[in-house]
């Protein structure tokens, strides 16, 4: 694999990750390559990493971002994905379209988005944190579903619970982006149509 220098480090990552595009040798493609210090994550942070590693090989559906191989160098994790020209949607809006995008461009971007939460419904997960720079877009117009780390899933203990009660430990940016339901909780919880 030939690796570039880092093309995005930044926006969306800490101190912690940095992003890399690399080629990946025999096939010619590009991937994504995500490589995380573990020795300064705290615990919090290496749990919604095990968590986002873990699902990814879970699901499958062409809608859910998927990694193709994690493994550790030291006390670095790696982790390669299909690489995602486009970016994420709020990349593409700043980026492409400051003016805002057109109903057919952003019609699509919904379709990708709503089939692989639909997906995540039927096997029993909600995304708790939908936002533009989660749903990321590769060069063939294909859109994928990240932040697998926000999944909650409504199975405990080898059952389907109708509601979940707890909120999530998420920082203050990311408040503007829950659903109503969820911060409006109250002894009914809420479910996946929040």
């Amino acid at each position: 694999m030939t690796q570039t220098s880092p093309f995005y480090n930044g926006r969306g990552f800490d101190n912690l990750t940095s992003v890399h595009l690399a080629r990946h040798t025999p096939t010619g493609t590009l991937v994504t390559i995500k490589i995380t210090n573990l020795e300064n994550c705290n615990e919090e942070r290496l749990k919604a990493l095990q968590k986002a590693v873990i699902l990814s090989h879970f699901f499958r559906h062409p809608n859910i971002t998927t990694y193709w191989t994690v493994f550790t160098v030291g006390s670095w994790l790696w982790v390669i994905s299909p690489f995602m020209a486009y970016g994420s949607a709020s990349q593409l809006l700043r980026t492409y379209f400051p003016e805002g995008m057109s109903e057919t461009l952003i019609r699509n971007i919904l379709f990708g988005a709503v089939r692989g939460l639909n997906y995540l419904h039927q096997n029993g997960c909600i995304h708790r944190s939908i936002k533009a720079s989660h749903i990321l877009i590769s060069g063939d117009g294909l859109v994928t579903l990240s932040g697998l780390s926000h999944l909650h899933s409504l199975v405990k203990h080898g059952q389907r619970h109708r509601a979940v009660y707890d909120f999530p430990q998420f920082s203050t940016s990311v408040q503007p982006w829950l659903s109503p339901e969820l911060l409006r909780q109250d002894l009914h919880g809420y479910n996946v149509k929040s």
